[in-house]
This record gives structure tokens, C-alpha cells and sequence, in this order.
């Protein structure tokens, strides 16, 4: 990675940010933590920061709301100030790729851009399909985040881009992650039948399925972590099965407390319906967490990495059967299956893999 270090400037174009931001944690922070970029600079299509984000004080953040003026002047900045550096500008979300987008349509920058699709194409509303596909084609290179998701991406896109559209596979900070849990040890005997869910509360990610399914596991707990839907559906179904003493609502939290709560479960569940490649998924399992995902084309390209994942169809009843053959097994089964699962990922996923990739293209871009 050493070559990069004084070759490039990274500018990042997202639409927020907050604790659990993929783009700014395991891009932005992760490259900066490790030397490889000698500047960067995050746009960024809103007015504020949340409270309970920290972000490193040299990495220049421009807060430009969706003022296309103000990514125009930070272009004009990068522009004037770093000509001796090679530009260029990674996106992640398709509302602030397209505000980028009018203001660079007839500029070479267009040229420099990278566009990044972190979901899956499939199953998603046309407004999000239209946005998605004006995103690929207007960007130099587009990559999506698992092989599941670039084979169900449009094919009208990948026949137009051909070679300008790849996939990545997200990858995971292993040692982040141990630097933080090393003096927390899952407690398999204690926390057997604990379960941990991450993500925002929305539709897509059917929290719904993983609440019914607990009024049929009297034993069992379920931790919740992430941003809860506005109208507090999810919440309210909890209240109306009589489950509250049984769910923990946490919130957003800060990336190193996932880390920890990780811990507190032995089991990881994901019932979502689209994923891109959930990163949270991998991180689970690199805690050790024995993870039950829903069978969806992400989640199998995890489980044909990993052997030991349980990837299953949305039946009451296989998650049930599942989880009470998991019971079966002593503590040191559990324990020896956990780390079998941790080696597992840990060879598969790492984050500076993925990096590798992301730098092949930042290179092309350049030339």
C-alpha cells in the first residue's frame, strides 16, 4: 500500500453520517488509521453531524446539505489546492451521487468517478432501481459489494459497462475488531440463548419474522441494534406479544460498543429479505457468533465461504429445528463450532483484501 500513500487524493460523496456508516468506517477512517492516502476529504449531502459521531480531525469534512453550488466550490478547492495529486471520487449513496453528478456532467471529474452499489438490485422499488441505474451509467467504474448482487444488477447496465462493473466483496477490520473484544470472551454456557440482530428497522430487513419467531422460543432473548422505524412498529409488535422483558431495543451505537454487545449473544439472526454483502454479518462471525441468515443471494455467497453458517428459508419451523439443534450441543462443541466459524472469515473476508480491489480501480481511474 505504500505506492498510494503519496499518489492519490480520495474525495468520498455520501449522503450522511452516522456511527455505523460502512463508507466512512471501513473506507475514510480504516484508510486514514492505516497511512495509505496522504489527504482526504469527505463530502457529505447534509447539514450535520449526529452528536455521538467522532470524526478524525485531519480528514476535511464538507457538510454541503444539497446544495449542488457548494459541491461545485469543492470541487473548484480540491481543483486549485492538490494538483499534485491524483483526484478521485469514490460514491457510495444514490442521492448525493446524483447531486455530485449535476455538478460535474460536463467536467472531466466525471471521469474520476466511482460509484459503489451496497445493496442488492433485486426486490427494490422502481424509484430506487431508476436512481440506481443513472448512478452506474453516469459513473466512470461502478462496482457492487458481492458477486449475488452484481449477478442480480441490471442487465441492461452490465451489458453497456461491461468491464466497468465488478465486484467487490466487502471485507471486515479483524483487527479492529480483537482490539476491542480481546478482554471480553463470549460466554457460550451464560449466553447460549441470546440473539443479536443489526440494522435499521425497516421493511426490507423484516424484523417482524425474528419477533414471531421468539414467541415460539420461550428461552430465548433477542438484542436489537440500530436506528427503530419511525412509526415504532417494531417496537409496538414487541409490546402487543407481551415480549418486552425478552427484547432489547439499544439504538444506534458506537461501532466499538457493537463490538462488546457482540459478545453478550452466542447467536447472530438475519431474517432480511435484501442485503448487499451485510458487513455485519461477517463481524458477527468474526466475535465468534454462530450466525442463521435468511436464504437470499448474499447470504449464500457468505455461506459458500463458510461452510458452518446456517442459511435457511423463512419457516418458523427450520428456525425452530435449527436453533434446538444448536442446544444439543455441550459448551465446547459450541465453542469449537464458534471458532471454526471465526478461522472461517477471517481467511475469506479480510478488510485489506478488499482494499487491494478498490485500489486496482482507483488506479485505472488515473490513468
Amino acid at each position: 500500500m505504500e505506492m498510494y500513500k503519496k499518489r492519490y487524493l480520495i474525495v468520498t460523496v455520501v449522503d450522511s453520517i452516522s456511527t455505523t456508516s460502512m463508507p466512512i468506517n471501513e473506507f475514510v477512517i480504516y484508510r486514514e488509521n492505516k497511512g495509505y492516502m496522504s489527504k482526504q476529504i469527505v463530502i457529505v449531502c447534509d447539514t450535520t453531524v449526529p452528536n455521538n459521531v467522532s470524526l478524525p480531525n485531519n480528514i476535511e469534512f464538507r457538510l454541503v446539505g444539497k446544495r449542488v453550488d457548494k459541491i461545485k466550490k469543492t470541487i473548484n478547492d480540491i481543483n486549485k489546492n492538490f494538483k499534485y495529486l491524483k483526484v478521485i471520487y469514490h460514491l457510495h449513496h444514490q442521492k448525493s451521487a446524483l447531486l455530485f453528478y449535476r455538478a460535474v456532467l460536463f467536467t472531466k471529474e466525471r471521469k474520476k468517478t466511482l460509484f459503489t452499489i451496497h445493496s442488492t438490485y433485486r426486490d427494490r422499488s422502481l424509484k430506487y432501481k431508476i436512481s440506481s441505474i443513472m448512478c452506474s451509467l453516469l459513473a466512470a467504474k461502478a462496482n457492487c459489494v458481492s458477486y449475488s448482487a452484481l449477478q442480480d444488477y441490471s442487465l441492461v447496465v452490465r451489458k453497456l459497462k461491461k468491464n466497468n462493473i465488478i465486484a467487490i466483496p466487502n471485507g471486515v477490520d479483524f483487527e479492529r475488531i480483537e482490539s476491542v473484544i480481546k478482554d471480553t470472551k463470549c460466554d457460550f454456557e451464560l449466553n447460549r440463548n441470546k440473539m443479536v440482530c443489526i440494522g435499521r428497522m425497516i421493511p426490507l430487513k423484516n424484523h417482524e419474522f425474528l419477533i414471531n419467531l421468539l414467541t415460539k422460543l420461550p428461552n430465548y432473548k433477542l438484542i436489537l441494534i440500530g436506528m427503530e422505524d419511525k412509526e415504532g412498529k417494531i417496537r409496538g409488535l414487541v409490546k402487543n406479544l407481551n415480549l418486552s422483558d425478552r427484547v432489547e431495543f439499544t439504538g444506534l451505537m458506537p461501532r466499538n460498543d457493537v463490538f462488546k454487545k457482540m459478545c453478550e449473544c452466542s447467536i447472530y439472526v438475519s431474517s432480511s429479505y435484501v442485503e448487499g454483502l451485510p458487513v455485519s454479518v461477517l463481524e458477527a462471525m468474526s466475535v465468534g457468533l454462530i450466525p442463521l441468515l435468511s436464504n437470499i443471494g448474499p447470504h449464500i455467497e457468505i455461506e459458500n465461504q463458510c461452510k458452518d453458517i446456517k442459511v435457511l428459508d423463512l419457516e418458523y419451523q427450520k428456525w425452530e429445528n435449527t436453533l434446538y439443534d444448536l442446544e444439543k450441543l455441550s459448551n465446547e462443541e459450541l465453542e469449537n463450532l464458534s471458532n471454526k466459524i471465526k478461522k472461517e472469515v477471517r481467511e475469506k473476508y479480510s478488510l485489506e483484501t478488499m482494499h487491494d480491489h478498490y485500489y486496482k480501480l482507483y488506479e485505472e481511474l488515473s490513468k
